[in-house]
């Protein structure tokens, strides 16, 4: 059995880091709530994630990838803070994954640091004549209610990469990484709000 986990960035403030208040500007923000927006800054977070129990200085190899995505001359709107980075994503791998533990326990969630986790993990799934309006329909008998796909029929052969993959209990878990802006504010990236960027996207398709 496979079971689906997704996290979002901004995510996890350090203890005491609060929204800097309205008209105070972007830069006296939290580093996690003023993070660069756009492909490249998700693509670098995702590279640091993935690489982050290599062997080798952290740093150095955060560094690199700093300059390899192109924020090493970037303005000060979006130079990033190199200890800052490894701070909160540190922060990111020690939050508890709290979907894998029944609402109601009082066991402790297991977190990215404590597992074994395979980075992306390629995969391969043949389409032989798949209809969407059927997917749709399954997809909305467990709860994923986003906007209707449009009738379409698939062929041929689906490729790609799960960000994450580790075993939890007799089950494979797959987490996807999102580096979505939803706002300045932590309340942005909880309850309706993150469900209804989950629903606007359709990320349930990839999982």
């Amino acid at each position: 059995a496979v079971t689906p986990v997704v996290t979002m960035q901004p995510a996890v403030p350090s203890p005491g880091e609060t929204h800097a208040g309205a008209g105070s500007g972007r830069m006296a923000l939290p580093f996690h709530l003023r993070f660069p927006r756009g492909p490249a800054a998700g693509s670098l977070l995702h590279d640091v994630l993935e690489r982050w129990d290599h062997e080798g200085d952290r740093r150095q190899r955060a560094e690199s990838l700093v300059r390899a995505h192109g924020f090493a001359r970037a303005g000060d709107d979006e130079r990033i803070d190199l200890d800052a980075l490894l701070a909160w994503l540190a922060r990111v791998r020690e939050t508890p994954i709290a979907p894998l533990v029944p609402a109601g326990t009082d066991e402790a969630p297991p977190t990215l640091a404590s597992l074994v986790l395979h980075a992306e993990v390629e995969f391969a799934m043949p389409l032989r004549g798949g209809d969407s309006t059927a997917l749709d329909a399954v997809l909305r008998r467990h709860g994923y209610l986003g906007e209707p796909l449009g009738a379409q029929r698939w062929q041929g052969l689906l490729k790609g990469f799960m960000d994450v993959v580790f075993a939890w209990r007799g089950r494979y878990v797959v987490l996807d990484y999102k580096s979505n802006h939803l706002g300045d504010e932590a309340s942005c990236y909880a309850g309706e709000s993150l469900r209804a960027a989950m629903r606007a996207h359709r990320y349930e398709l990839q999982l």
